[in-house]
């Protein structure tokens, strides 16, 4: 199975408007019951500047509970603001990536559905509601978010890195392929999409085509896994197992604790007849492999191949 590669690039920019700390009146000694009855009276109208300068105040207390991880008081404070301004997109926006943060994913795609209807062109919205709507395994709806973001900027790479991603997933390889034919216009370097379209060239039988797209993927990064996994992979079902064996080789550099990867490698070299080989990449595999109950039937399948091989397999 060719493993796939989920770079979103994805980060929570700073909220868009500035704040500005405002002075805070108390009351002096002298004032009388009555003056300290016109002002609260005046603060009260929505309109007046003490009840923005409140406002202004309480939007940076959330945004401070929220860059310290008091995602509860930044929630709790920004719903404070909503109640007095609902159209108050900055408020919206931090209650939506505080509940994202919080887990909340349902009540983070409420919030952010009701951003794009009030401010369309809130783009961060639009990108954050594809991303959940995908993770919901929703697929249209995260292509309806990412084209919104892309209509709003076609430049943006994440979008149609995304858009491409959820495309594929949907089952239309063809629009999947578009997307990633313009971003690597973009981003001639982009690893993500080449790997990707390697990975539909691999499951289309077109393999000399996902050869070249995972070593254009590793002359962008040549540390990255997956994509010298899957030109091992590939490699391996053309017949060119000597170049299996050396990609299988520079994985291993990379990423030596994942059975999976020794378990292909050892299997590789057996079928090059090279047994003695075999079994010690059997017995590394065995060596990483967690003791737990999920990982049994992985682990019996490599202690049968060292059985078949005359090695008994490390307990």
């Amino acid at each position: 199975m060719l493993h796939q590669h989920h770079r979103t690039a994805i980060h929570r920019p700073a909220l868009g408007a500035s704040l500005f700390l405002i002075g805070l009146c108390t009351w002096s000694a002298t004032e009388t019951p009555a003056a300290q009855s016109l002002t609260a009276q005046e603060s009260a109208l929505p309109n007046q500047p003490a009840s923005q300068d409140s406002l202004a105040a309480l939007l940076l207390n959330a945004q401070e509970m929220q860059a310290h991880g008091d995602l509860k008081g930044a929630i709790k404070t920004a719903r404070q603001v909503l109640e007095r301004q609902p159209n108050q997109t900055e408020a919206r926006y931090l209650l939506a990536t505080a509940l994202e943060e919080a887990h909340d994913r349902d009540g983070a795609i409420k919030e952010y559905e009701t951003i794009v209807i009030q401010a369309p062109d809130h783009l961060q919205s639009h990108f954050r509601l594809g991303l959940l709507y995908e993770q919901r395994g929703e697929h249209s709806a995260a292509i309806r978010a990412f084209s919104a973001v892309l209509r709003l900027n076609p430049e943006h790479v994440a979008a149609r890195f995304n858009i491409g991603l959820a495309f594929r997933k949907a089952g239309d390889q063809d629009w999947a392929k578009r997307h990633f034919e313009v971003l690597l216009k973009q981003d001639p370097g982009h690893t993500g999409a080449h790997t990707t379209l390697g990975n539909i060239y691999y499951e289309q039988g077109n393999l000399a085509q996902a050869i070249e797209e995972y070593r254009a993927a590793l002359a962008a990064e040549p540390g990255h896994p997956r994509a010298r996994r899957n030109l091992a992979l590939t490699l391996k079902r053309k017949g060119d197992l000597p170049q299996a064996l050396a990609e299988y080789r520079e994985a291993l550099k990379i990423q030596n604790t994942d059975p999976t990867l020794h378990i292909e490698y050892a299997e590789t070299l057996r079928s090059t007849g090279q047994k003695a080989e075999a079994a010690k990449a059997y017995q590394q595999a065995l060596a990483v492999l967690p003791h737990t109950g999920d990982q049994l039937e992985m682990r019996t399948r490599v202690e049968a191949q060292l059985q078949e091989l005359g090695v008994e397999g490390k307990k």
